[in-house]
């Protein structure tokens, strides 16, 4: 679900951004997250932002937050749709959305676990490097996702050491838009953008 085609409710004010206004635009939203007991605590990766960039989340539970960085404890274990919007209201904005996890003990320890991740060449018109990196050994499962989140490529799925990688995405037979590539490694996620042009 694109987030551009809804408004976004932050207190009194609400937030209504065309996606036809930003048809290019120059950002990519991304986050990575930790868990402790209830609490997630959120950072924004994003690429592109400048000072006017506002930062926009929803949590998965009908509340909201604002910031680069923010946290929010949840009233139970669960799993969340956590929701990063920016945009700077001229010409940057994007979403990112991942599933959080919380347990049923509502502990989750990732934080010996840190990824990074990017694609180039973005836009790309027949193939994708994506390079990624995690700070610990674990399953890594690395997959590609369209707008409407259909999952169009597995690109990677076996247990890897820590380290450094790289992965080859053929896009040449995917229709041109935007895609997500999500990595997930020991419960952690990690989401970018790439957009495919022929």
């Amino acid at each position: 679900m694109n987030l551009f085609t809804k408004s976004l409710v932050m207190g009194a004010s609400a937030v209504l951004i065309g996606s036809a206004a930003y048809a290019q635009s120059t950002c990519t939203a991304s986050f990575t997250y930790t868990v402790t007991g209830l609490t997630l605590n959120v950072t924004s990766t994003s690429t592109g932002v400048s000072g006017n960039t506002q930062y926009a989340w929803t949590w998965g539970d009908a509340t909201n937050g604002t910031g680069a960085t923010a946290s929010h404890t949840y009233s139970g274990p669960g799993t969340y749709s956590v929701c990063l919007l920016i945009t700077d209201f001229t010409t940057c904005a994007d979403s990112a959305c991942i599933n959080v996890v919380i347990g049923s003990s509502g502990i989750e320890d990732f934080s010996k676990t840190l990824l990074t991740m990017n694609v180039s060449p973005n836009p790309s018109n027949s193939q994708a490097v994506i390079g990624y990196s995690s700070t610990a050994e674990g399953e890594v499962l690395l997959e590609a996702y369209d707008m409407l989140g259909n999952k169009v490529a597995v690109l990677e799925k076996e247990s890897k050491p820590a380290g450094s990688y790289e992965a080859r995405f053929d896009t040449q037979g995917l229709p041109e838009g935007i895609y997500f590539v999500k990595l997930r490694v020991n419960g952690r996620e990690a989401v970018t953008k790439l957009t495919v042009l022929h």
